[in-house]
């Protein structure tokens, strides 16, 4: 069985959705493998003060994942600036928010159409560490396309973590499943992209002179607080870093840290 025959993502909670709020308006933007059913806390939390909320959902993600790795960095950076420059035609201000791989397409709008206030939580700029950055193009050479699962336990708590934002997607426990996730074949040109993508995002950084808040948590394996501190040097002086006691799923409401995670874009939103 294919991740296609799977027929994941289907129900109305995986969409796009446009809540209409008052004037000001945000955009939300989810990570990677997500969907905009990542940030629907968020959007309800902003929601609930008034604000207008968008979450586009990345082209190939979703119900489209089949054709994921198809997918340029340009249309992803396209559909946010598309649906972001729809809100600002009709609200003020804009606030555009990104989480995980959401956080490096949200640098690469803002460096070219700035909302007035932007918000990263656990920005995506690079995958690992700077020694992977260095292995990759020997692998890369080697490997057309790489089987990321094809070994794995898929009980081990470290593996059901990767899955963690799935777990009412998928059953890992269920061998079709798992003999889906285990044929799972990625183009090594997919993990270019990534790549090209995160190194856009860290370039657009020192461009971006407004108003921004990123928040880490300090127990991310996925995207390490040392790589985000390094972000944060690139951005300008008027970025506020907020350190949560979580791992990667910041956007989660069931996770212990997320009323600060709430507050923390609750009170940043409130200055617009």
């Amino acid at each position: 069985m294919t991740l296609r025959q799977l027929n994941l993502f289907q129900e109305k909670i995986y969409q796009p959705f446009l809540w209409e709020g008052g004037e000001k308006a945000a955009v939300l933007v989810h990570g990677f493998p997500g969907t905009p059913a990542e940030v629907r806390p968020l959007a309800a939390a902003l929601h609930a003060q008034g604000w207008t909320v968008q979450a586009p959902l990345l082209p190939g993600f979703g119900p489209q994942m089949p054709d994921l790795f198809t997918r340029r960095k340009e249309e992803w950076i396209t559909a946010v600036w598309a649906a972001q420059a729809a809100l600002s035609a009709r609200h003020h201000p804009i606030l555009l928010v990104g989480y995980s791989m959401g956080g490096a397409v949200a640098l690469n709008v803002a460096a070219q159409r700035p909302p007035d206030g932007l918000a990263l939580l656990a920005p995506f700029w690079r995958i690992g560490g700077q020694l992977s950055g260095c292995l990759w193009p020997g692998v890369h050479r080697l490997f057309t396309e790489i089987q990321p699962f094809k070994w794995v336990n898929f009980a081990n708590p470290s593996i059901q973590d990767v899955f963690a934002n799935w777990q009412e997607i998928v059953d890992l426990d269920d061998s079709e499943v798992q003999a889906a996730l285990q044929g799972l074949r990625i183009p090594a040109s997919f993990v270019d992209e990534m790549l090209a993508l995160g190194r856009a995002a860290m370039a657009a950084a020192p461009a971006i002179n407004l108003p921004t808040l990123v928040v880490q948590g300090d127990r991310d394996k996925t995207i390490s607080p040392k790589a985000t501190h390094e972000l944060l040097r690139a951005l300008h002086g008027r970025s506020r870093y907020v350190e949560v006691p979580a791992d990667h799923l910041l956007t989660r409401a069931d996770q212990p840290a997320w009323p600060q995670v709430r507050q923390a874009v609750l009170d940043f939103a409130s200055q617009f």
